[in-house]
């Protein structure tokens, strides 16, 4: 289920000012929508507006959704699991409805094809814009999903190939050697710039080693370790994960 617009379905709260600036195309389109809005147009073409409604971008937003969010699960009987927040859990008839959620996609579960149908139909009424896909084939946060009778398979091979594609790497059978650990004093750090790429390759495999390539998380957890202070061996290392990852791309 995915929940359109979901941080302007929150008010900000009495007291809480947000100012914002509009650039003069966003004011040009604006004033096709409300002419009268011309009596606030600044001599550079810019406006200023206050925001009553949460955006994205504003540093509440994500709390005050989850807030939104919260108070409609629980009215519609649901209970928060208390070792993960943003799952929420019901029991219909002996049958458990779960919902799993991240910012503002959904995803439920339930043996019960009409509670999950209910809750739809009462989501929808809650918020203004709901769109829900059913079935047992699911794209979730870059994991395939699928469920069959008698199995439950993830993979994330479109998030691997898009992660590898026009990456040069060497094939590797291992994610790391036995000199992982090993910190040679000589190797010269990474310039800025080159710490900055190092930094988000590491969490980029991050998000795929965690769900399903966990072989690769003693390496990568100790290249997180080294994002500020990198050096052309730590990059070494780096791109060897890389070099498994391409030489094992068909397992997932």
């Amino acid at each position: 289920i995915d929940i359109t617009g979901a941080y302007l379905e929150c008010e900000l709260p009495e007291g809480d000012e947000v100012l914002m600036r509009l650039d003069p195309l966003v004011v040009e389109l604006l004033l096709k929508l409300d002419p009268t809005a011309q009596n606030y147009v600044q001599d550079n073409g810019s406006m200023t507006v206050r925001l009553k409604r949460a955006l994205y971008g504003c540093v509440q937003s994500a709390r005050l959704w989850f807030e939104k969010l919260k108070s409609v699960l629980e009215g519609l009987g649901f209970t928060v699991n208390q070792y993960d927040m943003c799952v929420f859990n019901k029991m219909v008839d002996g049958k458990q409805l779960s919902v799993v959620f991240h910012v503002d996609d959904l995803l439920v579960t339930s043996e019960n094809q009409a509670d999950i149908d209910d809750m739809i139909t009462k989501l929808t009424a809650a918020f203004s814009g709901v769109t829900a896909v059913r079935g047992a084939k699911h794209s979730y946060l870059a994991m395939n999903l699928e469920l069959g009778d008698d199995y439950y398979s993830l993979d994330m091979k479109g998030y691997l190939q898009k992660m590898l594609k026009d990456r040069k790497v060497r094939g590797a059978s291992t994610p790391a050697s036995a000199n992982l650990c090993k910190d040679p004093v000589d190797s010269p750090l990474l310039d800025q710039e080159a710490q900055k790429i190092f930094h988000s390759d590491v969490a980029t495999i991050l998000f795929i080693a965690k769900r399903v390539r966990m072989q690769c998380l003693t390496a990568v957890s100790v290249l997180a370790s080294r994002v500020k202070i990198a050096t052309e061996a730590d990059r070494a290392k780096l791109d060897r994960v890389f070099g498994y990852l391409s030489e094992t791309e068909d397992a997932i």
